[in-house]
């Protein structure tokens, strides 16, 4: 996250006010960094990108799961809801570009176990000095770990429902 780091995030959930104050105001300066960044290169982003910035929301969007084969990553995402409306579903399928994925790991040991599927924020960005036209998505998770993905191409799409088969049904059961 080139922003909304982990850290400003951490003084933000200060117990102490005066440091939680001050990190919150750094943290609205941070943000009004990102949205200038975003507006200057939004003409730029794929359609995709355009899309989830104009619909929809990835905070406190839960992962529901994730599949990655060779250079494709697709992320099965339910956005915030309640009990009466659960949030939409979208798959967030990347074409993964030669920089590729990592997972960089913010937080304190075991702390990352918490709330590990829940995107907290969410940033992108144009790659510089790469060889094709490469963007970023960084994913800052629940418990301190972020994913960033270098991508080529991103399609999303709306989903109804996700049918996730039981432990028997999928032979995961114990024999």
């Amino acid at each position: 996250m080139k922003y909304l780091k982990y850290t400003l995030l951490e003084r933000c959930r200060s117990l102490d006010d005066d440091a939680a104050e001050g990190a919150s105001d750094e943290w609205d300066r941070a943000i009004a960094h990102y949205n200038a960044a975003l507006a200057a290169i939004r003409p730029q982003l794929p359609a995709a990108v355009r899309t989830i910035l104009d619909r929809f929301s990835l905070h406190d969007a839960k992962v529901l799961t994730y599949f990655l084969t060779k250079r494709k990553l697709s992320l099965l995402v339910q956005l915030e809801g309640n009990l009466a409306r659960p949030g939409k579903m979208l798959e967030l399928k990347y074409t993964v570009a030669k920089a590729g994925l990592r997972i960089v790991k913010h937080g304190k040991d075991k702390e990352w176990l918490k709330e590990w599927g829940r995107i907290q924020y969410d940033e992108f960005g144009k790659a510089a000095n790469t060889t094709e036209e490469t963007f970023s998505h960084s994913l800052l998770m629940g418990g301190g770990f972020e994913l960033r993905i270098q991508f080529t191409g991103l399609r999303v799409r709306r989903l109804k429902k996700i049918i996730f088969p039981s432990v028997e049904q999928a032979g995961l059961g114990t024999a």
